[in-house]
């Protein structure tokens, strides 16, 4: 449908990357959080943001400066809170970043705090970008990674911080999806342990209460039968799904449905489909 990629394209990509990273490196000042501003970076999943990452051949200029974020963002992962003096330089090593690198390639930094405020947002919205995982090695990467920034996300939701914030990462927890990981051949109890823990905090204030479960030998309370799914949110494969359940012997089944993702707490914005769900 699309037809064939252009002649030339990724070069062309390739430079209009570099002119992206000169433009970065050699501005200075109040400019630099108007380049910051720029959709390209304050919204990964627009443009070519995703696809810029998988063109990995570098120049020497360039690989140069890919460098020095791996050091500075090892060094940022234990170093106390951002300075005025190297407010530009940590903003500008972000952008750099999001320019060049999935998060899963870099430490996570100590804390949210040890950036400047213009370049909170933007990391956090690089973190949540779902993967592209095409090399050998990638996925086990991708996995570890997904550990540490669920354990950071735990710490930043569980630690006193200005609401303002804390709403800010209740939304990048709310809009993580991990559907990538039902891919990758690796065991997820870890995975599966921290997610459930950051649930807790973002519990919803009314729920379902807890049913009778079926005891181990089986003689009394209901045969619990748990759905896994990448996502429950509105849309014809969950109204599929709300069928389907309807059809289990409620006094015989107790149904619980799995999301490996964190999006759906509420199933989307919708009422109406939130209780069906729940009343299913």
């Amino acid at each position: 449908i699309a037809g064939k990629t252009p002649v030339d394209f990724e070069n062309r990509l390739r430079m209009t990357r570099r002119l992206a990273l000169s433009a970065i490196i050699e501005t200075r000042g109040v400019e630099l959080s108007d380049i910051a501003a720029h959709r390209l970076f304050s919204s990964p999943y627009r443009d070519l943001r995703s696809g810029l990452v998988l063109l990995r051949e570098y120049d020497d200029s360039e690989a140069t400066v890919i460098r020095s974020v791996d050091v500075d963002f090892t060094k940022w992962s234990e170093s106390p809170a951002v300075t005025s003096e190297d407010r530009l330089d940590r903003l500008r090593q972000v952008l750099v970043a999001i320019l060049y690198l999935q998060p899963w390639q870099l430490p996570l930094l100590r804390d949210l705090n040890d950036l400047p405020v213009e370049a909170r947002p933007l990391y956090l919205n690089w973190l949540k970008q779902s993967p592209l995982l095409c090399r050998a090695g990638d996925e086990s990467a991708y996995a570890d990674f997904v550990i540490r920034l669920l354990d950071w996300l735990q710490y930043h939701i569980s630690s006193e911080r200005p609401l303002s914030q804390l709403l800010e990462i209740g939304r990048t927890i709310g809009s993580l999806d991990l559907g990538k990981l039902l891919l990758i051949e690796q065991p997820l109890r870890s995975i599966q342990e921290r997610r459930n823990r950051l649930l807790e905090r973002l519990a919803l204030r009314d729920g379902i209460p807890r049913t009778k479960v079926r005891s181990n030998d089986g003689s009394e309370g209901k045969i619990r039968i748990g759905i896994l799914c990448r996502t429950f949110e509105k849309g014809p494969d969950s109204e599929a799904v709300v069928a389907f359940f309807r059809a289990f012997d409620k006094a015989r089944y107790d149904i619980r449905a799995y999301s490996i993702g964190l999006r759906d707490r509420v199933v989307a914005n919708d009422p109406a489909f939130n209780r069906i769900l729940r009343e299913t």
